[in-house]
């Protein structure tokens, strides 16, 4: 069991590390290639045609991939009111029922889109000049499988369970109690330093006042005579 339980963990660190590899290159390549069309655009007026598109195209492949990433972090997109109920343990229970009810949607929603892309594919559409359109579309079935495949690996390795969060919602009724015994150190403890402080301060002024050269008043006229 513990060597099935490590090949599904390297399996899952293998998507994770690809999935965040493609986005820092799609990324960086995005940046590089929207500066270009500007600066084709604004200083020798011109730019590639097929470059929007393009640029289009990659923002869909970062959505689907970054949705990757964020499910294996249990940090995607949710509507969690009924997992704000106070007991952790229905909360956990409620927390697999929605990874299960996830596991459904994106397996109908990655046979919906592989239909989607298979339909592009028979009809010969291209993205721009000869180049099919079912190559940039094709992450849609990918990333929605992967991200099914994600879930599934979440639960197997009791990642649900820990993305839970420990934070207890408070109560209207639930007050916050001090015990007796600490109001009366809180009262033993302020009284003694605003003395101590006092009493510094009355030694700082102390001894400034001997550190004062003493000024001796000179005799006038009058007193010598």
């Amino acid at each position: 069991m513990k060597y099935i339980i490590k090949i599904i963990s390297i399996i899952d660190l293998v998507i994770s590390k690809t999935a965040a590899a493609l986005v820092t290159i799609i990324l960086l390549s995005m940046v590089s290639f929207a500066f270009l069309q500007v600066i084709l655009r604004n200083i020798f007026e011109s730019g590639i045609p097929w470059m929007d598109v393009v640029l289009r195209h990659m923002v869909l492949w970062i959505g689907m991939l970054g949705g990757l990433l964020a499910t294996r972090q249990g940090r995607q997109i949710s509507i969690d009111l009924l997992t704000r109920i106070p007991h952790p343990r229905f909360r956990v229970i409620l927390k697999y029922i929605g990874s299960v009810f996830t596991i459904v949607i994106t397996f109908i929603l990655a046979r919906a889109s592989y239909v989607f892309v298979a339909g592009e594919h028979d009809y010969g559409s291209t993205l721009f000049g000869d180049v099919p359109s079912w190559y940039a579309q094709v992450i849609l079935p990918v990333g929605f499988g992967l991200i099914c495949l994600q879930v599934l690996l979440n639960i197997i390795l009791g990642r649900v369970k820990s993305t839970e969060s420990h934070v207890m919602a408070i109560q209207p009724d639930e007050e916050i109690e001090i015990n007796e015994d600490q109001e009366n150190n809180i009262d033993e403890i302020i009284p003694g330093e605003a003395d101590s402080s006092g009493s510094h301060v009355e030694e700082d002024k102390k001894s400034e006042i001997e550190s004062e050269p003493s000024i001796s008043a000179s005799p006038t006229d009058e007193d010598k005579e």
